[in-house]
C-alpha cells in the first residue's frame, strides 16, 4: 500500500468513477516513484565527490623519483 488517496465524483457512473481514479492514482504514483529516483541520483551523485583517491604506501618527488621517507 502507498497510502495515496483520490477522490472522484466528475462521473454518474460508479465504473468511469473508479477507472478515473485509477488512472489518478496511477499517474500520482509514477510521479511519487519518479521523484524518489531522482533523489537517489542526487545523491549517489554528491557521494561521488567524496570519495577517498587512494591511500599512497609510497611517495616519490624530485624529477628523479627518489622515493620519500
Amino acid at each position: 500500500m502507498s497510502g495515496l488517496r483520490v477522490k472522484v465524483q466528475a462521473e454518474r457512473s460508479q465504473h468511469a468513477n473508479r477507472r478515473l481514479a485509477c488512472q489518478q492514482l496511477d499517474a500520482r504514483h509514477a510521479a511519487l516513484a519518479a521523484e524518489r529516483e531522482a533523489v537517489q541520483r542526487h545523491a549517489q551523485h554528491c557521494c561521488h565527490f567524496q570519495i577517498e583517491r587512494g591511500n599512497p604506501v609510497r611517495i616519490f618527488v624530485g624529477d628523479d623519483f627518489h622515493e620519500r621517507a
